[in-house]
């Protein structure tokens, strides 16, 4: 969709299609408005490790590598997607061996990033550990530091 004053168009929802008889399944309206270049990135996968495949959006890209998505999950008791609380991660990685998501978020022009651990519980993350890595122009190395230090 785009509005007149807008310069761009921004992907507002999405539409869930039958293939075979071309009828609507569902239909997902964001409360965002999605870059239009990364529509090109829906993905799917099983994002919440339960068997089901799920989809992705790409929202946005930040400074630096951060990025974030929109990530639906499959209720196969509804045969629907609802909109996960994933979208409060940045640069979200899933790892199906470990059955876990890593985030990986870099601040300041590349002088600081963290990076998260987080399990799935009843469809949420839940932080599992976190770190968080400062530039020292001393060491010309990134030094672990408090979390405190890098927010």
């Amino acid at each position: 969709s785009k509005n007149k004053e807008d310069f761009e168009a921004h992907v507002s929802g999405i539409k869930i299609i039958d293939k075979k008889t071309d009828s609507l399944i569902q239909q997902i309206d964001f409360d965002c408005e999605c870059d239009v270049e990364g529509f090109e990135k829906v993905e799917t996968g099983d994002f919440n490790f339960d068997g089901f495949k799920d989809f992705s959006v790409f929202e946005r890209g930040y400074a630096g590598p951060n990025t974030s998505s929109l990530y639906f999950l499959y209720n196969p008791k509804t045969n629907h997607f609802f909109k996960s609380n994933f979208a409060a991660g940045v640069s979200l990685e899933f790892d199906e061996k470990s059955k876990t998501i890593s985030e990986h978020n870099q601040c300041c022009a590349g002088r600081s990033y963290t990076n998260a651990i987080y399990r799935i519980v009843n469809n949420k993350m839940v932080l599992i550990k976190e770190h968080c890595y400062i530039w020292s122009e001393k060491k010309q190395d990134f030094i672990e530091h408090k979390m405190k230090d890098c927010r």
